[in-house]
């Protein structure tokens, strides 16, 4: 199976936690807002893709 670079899977989403929380946002006061999956997965990938460009 082929995943593109965009491709997040659910079993990721602790990686994807810990990316966020490497930028500085704490996962208590995020969680606050009762995000969603693709919402945690969004802020995820504009992190990684800010990363890459610098």
């Amino acid at each position: 199976m082929y995943m593109s670079k965009e491709s997040v899977t659910l079993e990721s989403i602790d990686e994807m936690w810990k990316e966020i929380e490497t930028f500085g946002i704490k996962r208590e006061i995020f969680k606050l807002s009762n995000p969603s999956y693709q919402q945690i997965r969004d802020l995820y990938l504009l992190i990684k893709k800010g990363k890459e460009s610098t």
